[in-house]
């Protein structure tokens, strides 16, 4: 019986040493001046494993691969990361009763990359490259085994 493999464990310990990080990270930035409480927080970031089933399961072969850790954080964190350069369009706002209008303007932001210190901090990808490497090796030991043998019996 072919024996089956879970990266899952392995996805989510990463997650959660990404999560912590990005979290260390974000908890200086300031909140929004006008930030209501249903806005989303740059400090409620996190990451998340996204895995694929390959296999049956009432075959026995049912094997489960990290697919990718994705960050999940409202647009304006990946906007402070990679910075803008655009022309915003002219419009109208009501604050408070009080209703004000704007003409089109340039929106310069720098770029403040963070998230690359927060990868570097929390050492997520030696990490995961050690253990799916271990991972990937038993299987590539073991789907040789099964070769070897299939062709001595021949």
């Amino acid at each position: 019986m072919a024996r089956t493999f879970n990266d899952k464990q392995i996805g989510i310990q990463a997650s959660g040493r990404l999560t912590a990080a990005l979290r260390g990270k974000t908890r200086g930035f300031a909140n929004h001046y006008n930030g209501t409480s249903r806005d989303k927080s740059l400090k409620d970031a996190s990451a998340v494993p996204r895995f694929k089933n390959y296999g049956l399961v009432r075959n026995g072969n049912r094997s489960t691969y990290l697919r990718a850790i994705s960050l999940k954080m409202s647009k304006h964190g990946y906007i402070r990361h990679y910075g803008v350069d655009i022309s915003r369009s002219a419009g109208s706002r009501t604050i408070k009763g009080t209703t004000y209008h704007f003409r089109n303007h340039m929106m310069k932001q720098p770029a403040k990359p963070f998230l690359d210190e927060v990868l570097r901090r929390s050492g997520v990808l030696n990490f995961v490259s050690e253990k799916i490497a271990e991972a990937r090796g038993e299987e590539i030991a073991q789907n040789m085994a099964v070769s070897i043998s299939n062709f001595q019996r021949q």
